[in-house]
């Protein structure tokens, strides 16, 4: 079972997680064309890091 982050915990640290993933953008789309089986994955966390812009 893995143990999720709790929702306060995420809301204090989404500002250095969209930091981190507008670095890192180019080097994780090469990943991706590379390991397609996470592009699920991939995907869900884009998701979630246009949910949290839309937020902040």
């Amino acid at each position: 079972m893995v143990k999720r982050r709790s929702t306060f915990r995420v809301g204090l640290q989404s500002e250095v997680w969209c930091q981190g993933m507008e670095r890192c953008r180019q080097l994780v789309e090469k990943l991706m064309s590379l390991r397609r089986r996470w592009l699920k994955q991939y995907r869900q966390g884009q998701r979630a890091l246009m949910l949290l812009q839309l937020t902040s």
